[in-house]
């Protein structure tokens, strides 16, 4: 009789045809898609800090704030990379070296905030490009030929 095998990260049962074996371990579908996820992410950020910076890799301060911010926060990955972009991109605020990504607490909140507002845009006009693709208005000017200027004319001084 086989043993059982288990997610490394869920701990459900596994199905060895499916699912992603790790070193000697497995880890199914879904956590692994989770994990290759978060790595992306992480990497992104990392690249976007080093050409921020002009270094090759993050610093050992850098990296720790990150951890923290993750571990201590609950921030994600990409929710840091859009808060530095939204910072510094957007804001254009200049970078200090010293202080390494520590404004992410500060402005995680509002980056968050102005992203949810582009993509909500964003999805309207989308909305609103689908519906004026199907409606074609035409507008026919009509003359009004018999309506006479004498009508339109008012004497001042019949009002009082």
């Amino acid at each position: 009789m086989k043993r059982k095998v288990h997610c490394i990260n869920c701990g459900c049962e596994i199905d060895k045809d499916i699912d992603v074996k790790v070193g000697n371990r497995w880890r199914c579908k879904n956590c692994d898609d989770k994990v290759k996820k978060e790595t992306n992410n992480r990497n992104e950020l990392y690249e976007y800090i080093s050409k921020l910076y002009n270094i090759k890799f993050p610093t050992g301060l850098i990296i720790k704030q990150i951890k923290t911010f993750k571990e201590e926060y609950g921030y994600k990955y990409s929710g840091m990379l859009l808060s530095l972009k939204y910072f510094y991109e957007t804001l254009q605020k200049p970078l200090k070296y010293d202080d390494g990504v520590g404004i992410i607490p500060y402005i995680y909140e509002d980056a968050k905030k102005n992203y949810l507002e582009q993509r909500n845009i964003k999805k309207e006009v989308e909305h609103m490009g689908k519906l004026s693709d199907n409606k074609v208005i035409q507008i026919n000017k009509t003359s009004n030929k018999n309506h006479d200027n004498k009508d339109m004319m008012i004497d001042i001084s019949k009002i009082k």
